[in-house]
């Protein structure tokens, strides 16, 4: 028996429900889930930020999960959390990494980020 391709693989349901929301094609979303999704947990995690993302929070939600083009000519699609996309869009993706490495240094340097490594499930106190 073979195995089936990447688009007829099957997603946990709420995924497959989220895949058929929004302007991109159900076919179009699956793939970007598809990229992410650990294949040991069946969790899918943001293509940059690895937070597990959750397809039944409302939309407005930081944490909602959205599509990302990796750049703008890239047919290569993933997910990410909202609030990283929204970031993402107005850089690239080396000026991405260059903006989290100063904001992690500028947060160790006023004493805000004691331990960066540890903070393994952050969440925004507020969302949109």
């Amino acid at each position: 028996m073979s195995n089936p391709s990447k688009e007829q693989a099957n997603l946990p349901k709420n995924w497959e429900i989220w895949c058929k929301k929004g302007k991109y094609s159900p076919g179009v979303k699956r793939k970007a889930v598809l990229n992410c999704i650990d294949k040991k947990t069946n969790e899918v995690r943001g293509y940059f930020s690895n937070f597990i993302l959750d397809p039944t929070l409302d939309y407005k939600k930081s944490l909602y999960p959205s599509i990302e083009h990796l750049t703008p000519k890239d047919k290569k699609l993933v997910v990410e959390a909202r609030i990283i996309n929204d970031m993402k869009s107005h850089l690239d993706e080396r000026e991405f990494w260059e903006a989290v490495c100063h904001l992690c240094a500028v947060g160790i340097q006023k004493g805000e980020i004691k331990n960066p490594s540890k903070n393994k499930h952050w969440k925004p106190k507020r969302d949109y």
